[in-house]
């Protein structure tokens, strides 16, 4: 039977204050498209959502969220995902992973989610 190829959500993390994609990061990013390769799966979406902790001004975490998305997008067009099928959302601090007060560097909530659908 053809595989079955079920919708897959990944998360990577950030250093404080900044966008690039870590060696821990890419490698997720790798492991996650080899493994949906291997399955011969046909990508339909990919939604990238950016995220900040809660240091920082509101409205500087949404920009630091967004450099995200734009980071975790080119790493996956890189890899192979068509990058007209990804859309991206910038949350800056208002979803974190991990409640904190105001001003608290939490590196749980530095992060990108991706959420593949396939056809």
């Amino acid at each position: 039977p053809p595989p079955v190829c079920d919708g897959r959500s990944l998360v990577v993390y950030f250093e404080h204050n900044k966008s690039f994609l870590t060696a821990e990061a890419t490698s997720v990013l790798d492991n996650a498209v080899q493994e949906l390769s291997a399955q011969a799966c046909n990508y339909q979406t990919a939604l990238i959502q950016g995220h900040a902790d809660l240091s920082g001004k509101p409205q500087y975490n949404i920009e630091l969220s967004q450099k995200r998305v734009v980071a975790v997008r080119e790493a996956l067009v890189a890899r192979g995902v068509p990058g007209d099928l990804m859309t991206g959302e910038a949350f800056g601090e208002s979803k974190p992973a991990k409640p904190t007060a105001d001003g608290v560097k939490e590196p749980l909530n530095r992060r990108a989610e991706v959420t593949f659908t396939f056809q």
